[in-house]
């Protein structure tokens, strides 16, 4: 009875080390390709949310000449 549970024991903590290792290793090299997309594509973001805003403002612009 005592091997049996060593060995579930022992088979618990290898699992564990190998899941740990493994999810480690991927989110650090996911985590660099995320952070090199989002460098790339910054410049096109600031474009998009400004246009987003500039639209924005002229429809209240609008809606308040409108109403006014």
């Amino acid at each position: 009875m005592k091997s049996y549970k060593e060995r579930i024991l022992f088979g618990g903590v290898l699992a564990t080390l190998i899941t740990s290792v493994g999810m480690l290793v991927l989110g650090h090299i996911f985590g660099l390709k995320a952070k090199d997309l989002i460098d790339n594509s910054l410049p096109r973001m600031n474009t998009f949310f400004n246009t987003v805003v500039l639209a924005s403002c002229t429809i209240l612009t609008l809606l308040l000449n409108l109403f006014l």
